[in-house]
């Protein structure tokens, strides 16, 4: 069976940075659980697995990858039983597996050899890029919650002067 090679920047604009980098993390903390990979032409491949959620959930997951001879993802479909449903981190996780898995498989090593982990493998780059993702994520995350706080007290300030606070237009109106 030929070997999938897969270009991991090539996958990461498929998705946002932030599914991207989630993804990885799945990945790296060995949370799919089974992969299996099927080459189905010339160019195509599909993936389907089971992926640890975040807490006791695992979903199911598939995905279709179509691939330049240089390992380029050129289309990735990724659908999964998770509430995000489509193109989520389990289903960039599922891939990222199923490359490792196959190309370890084509690549087996001599007795004393120890294969590389995940987080071996990654080049500088790489991990430089996975962390600005993973910063940006957090930054996004930090100003989701100080508005959503900062929403919450401005409620709790117009509630101090009453349950109706009066529409300015329908005030006028009066």
């Amino acid at each position: 069976m030929p070997t999938l090679m897969l270009s991991r920047q090539s996958l990461a604009k498929q998705v946002s940075s932030a599914t991207f980098a989630r993804g990885m993390e799945v990945y790296l903390s060995q949370k799919v659980l089974d992969c299996t990979l099927s080459h189905a032409s010339q160019s195509e491949w599909n993936i389907e697995g089971r992926v640890q959620g975040s807490g006791r959930e695992v979903y199911d997951t598939s995905v279709t990858l179509e691939m330049s001879a240089a390992g380029k993802v050129e289309f990735f479909s990724g659908s999964c039983t998770c509430p995000v449903g489509y193109d989520c981190k389990h289903s960039v996780a599922l891939a990222l597996k199923a490359a490792y898995k196959s190309s370890a498989s084509s690549n087996t090593p001599a007795k004393n050899t120890k294969t590389p982990e995940p987080s071996e493998r990654l080049s500088a780059q790489e991990l430089d890029e996975l962390k600005q993702a993973q910063l940006k994520m957090y930054r996004e995350a930090k100003a989701a919650r100080e508005a959503a706080q900062a929403d919450q007290q401005v409620s709790q300030w117009l509630d101090l002067f009453g349950a109706n606070v009066a529409d300015p237009a329908q005030a006028e109106a009066d």
